[in-house]
């Protein structure tokens, strides 16, 4: 039988004491150190939250921004294309679809040559700013695109560069310039015509000016004749010549002269009745062939315009449907008033091609035989003059319609 040392009760005690200390200091320790924990928890966790909040921040300020520049690229109408450094399209704007002709899908990924079909300057384009470094500033050139239509347009490009200095891509603008085109061709007719036209009012002058001896001669030749006698037709055939190049003259000088409005208040039914009356006398002779029809609103219409010019204007129109039906047929002749005045010029005639129409106010332009060119000519002067506007209908067979709209 073992023997066992025994330990008294006092000892026994003691010892539990002191390891019942030992545990609630220890118990204190992690105390302390779950609240230090805690502290620092909460501490990197308010960091967290704070570093958290100010990401949210930058992305909703990111977030604006790419909106910004994503708006300010869609309302340029220049087309925009970005480059990277390899040379291919990485971001472009809606307005080079639409100058290009070309789907978005079709654009992101492929190099500039890419994208039309021709270029009459390649050596100024994005690729070259990329491989020289040499940036362009409104180079013009003409682009050849997928449909084979040409667009003329002014090139500029910049490199665009990192916060180091390196180069990260190129950026490229395209302006279309077909208007800019357009108005110069235009500013270069007019420029042609108007010295044409000083030259052919000079010799309109000289032209004019025997034909009113020529006229009174053969008028007397005329009385002085017997009634049946053969020569009667031949004097008949000199006055119609003399009328027809006296009318001439006359629309050469009218459309030659700058057009100054003496506007007044017209009540334009009786106007209207008035000028169709005047124009059925003028072609007495052919008067049976054309059933003039004049539609007006059925209230007064009464508008501030120059008289004589619109007469002259409503004239050369209805002298154009006759010229247009030479055999005869229906002219219709409408007016209706409101926040404009429309007033409506139609035929029965066989209309006009439709390559045509663009080219049927030019001077001189014409497609009837012994035409001046200058009667629409000097109608779209008119109207252009009162700061009105003049559309035309019309399809191969099926007549003609010419509406002449006049602003208050």
């Amino acid at each position: 039988m073992s023997s066992r040392k025994a330990i008294p009760t006092e000892g026994k005690l003691e010892a539990f004491t002191d390891a019942f200390e030992t545990f609630g200091r220890t118990i204190d320790r992690l105390e302390s150190s779950y609240e230090e924990l805690e502290s620092r928890f909460s501490n990197l966790n308010s960091q967290l939250e704070e570093t958290n909040q100010r990401l949210r921040d930058a992305l909703l300020e990111n977030e604006k921004a790419r909106s910004f520049l994503d708006n300010i690229l869609s309302s340029v109408s220049s087309g925009i294309l970005v480059y990277d450094c390899d040379g291919f399209v990485s971001h472009h704007n809606v307005a080079v679809e639409e100058l290009l002709c070309l789907a978005a899908d079709r654009i992101p990924g492929h190099e500039g040559h890419d994208l039309v079909a021709g270029d009459t300057k390649p050596e100024i384009s994005a690729k070259c700013t990329l491989e020289t470094g040499e940036e362009f500033r409104s180079e013009e050139k003409m682009l050849t695109l997928k449909s084979r239509s040409e667009l003329p347009v002014a090139v500029s490009t910049s490199l665009m560069r990192d916060q180091n200095g390196d180069v990260i891509g190129v950026v490229e603008v395209l302006h279309d310039l077909t208007k800019i085109r357009l108005l110069e061709d235009e500013i270069t007719r007019v420029k042609a015509l108007a010295a044409l036209g000083e030259i052919a009012a000079t010799i309109a002058h000289e032209v004019r000016n025997p034909l009113g001896g020529i006229a009174g001669f053969a008028s007397l030749l005329k009385r002085d004749l017997p009634q049946n006698h053969p020569g009667q037709r031949m004097v008949d055939k000199i006055i119609a010549g003399v009328d027809n190049l006296n009318r001439s003259v006359s629309s050469l000088l009218l459309y030659a002269r700058d057009i100054n409005l003496l506007p007044r208040t017209v009540e334009l039914r009786n106007f209207l009745d008035e000028i169709v009356t005047y124009f059925s006398a003028d072609i007495n002779h052919d008067a049976g062939k054309y059933n003039i029809r004049t539609m007006l609103a059925p209230e007064d219409i009464t508008w501030r315009l120059d008289p004589e010019q619109f007469r002259q204007a409503v004239v050369n129109l209805l002298y154009n449907a006759v010229q247009a039906m030479p055999d005869g047929g229906d002219i219709g002749l409408t007016a209706r008033g409101g926040e404009e005045l429309t007033v409506e010029v139609s035929d029965s005639g066989p209309g006009i091609d439709h390559e045509l129409i663009e080219r049927i106010f030019t001077p001189f332009f014409t497609t009837k035989e012994g035409g001046t060119g200058l009667g629409l000519a000097t109608v779209k002067k008119i109207v252009d003059a009162h700061r009105g506007k003049i559309d035309v209908r019309s399809e191969p067979g099926g007549g003609t319609s010419f509406r002449l709209a006049f602003p208050k």
